[in-house]
C-alpha cells in the first residue's frame, strides 16, 4: 500500500536516491502526489497497481528523469500536452495497459534521446 505519513515517511527516507522500482507488486491506492518532490529521480518504475487509479500530474517536477515506466499502474486522464518539454532527456516511457484518454502529443515524437515508446 503506498500509505505512510509522519515523520518517518517512506518517501523521506530515500529522497536522494536516483532510481525507484515498484514492479510486480501488490500496492494498493494512487500513485502518491509526493512522487513530485523526488526530482533527482532519473529511474521510476511502477507497475501493477489496483484498487485506485491515478492521473499523471505528479510526473510535471520530475525533469531528470530518463526512464518513465508506468505499466499497468491504473493511470487514467490524458498524458501532458508539455510532456515533450518537461523531459528533454526521457529516453524510455512505457505508459502501456492504462485508461488514458486523448491524443499523444506530437512533441514526444521530437525528443530524440526517446528510444521506447
Amino acid at each position: 500500500m503506498f500509505i505512510a505519513t509522519g515523520k518517518n515517511d517512506l518517501f523521506d527516507w530515500f529522497m536522494e536516491c536516483s532510481c525507484r522500482r515498484f514492479q510486480g507488486n501488490s500496492f494498493e491506492g494512487p500513485i502518491p502526489s509526493s512522487f513530485s518532490n523526488l526530482t533527482s529521480l532519473t529511474s521510476l518504475r511502477i507497475s501493477d497497481l489496483s484498487n485506485v487509479s491515478s492521473t499523471l500530474n505528479f510526473i510535471k517536477n520530475l525533469k531528470s528523469l530518463t526512464d518513465l515506466t508506468l505499466r499497468n499502474a491504473l493511470i487514467s486522464g490524458s498524458i501532458p500536452s508539455d510532456i515533450g518539454e518537461i523531459f528533454q532527456t526521457l529516453d524510455i516511457l512505457d505508459l502501456s495497459f492504462n485508461n488514458l484518454t486523448g491524443q499523444v502529443p506530437s512533441a514526444l515524437f521530437t525528443l530524440s534521446s526517446l528510444q521506447y515508446l
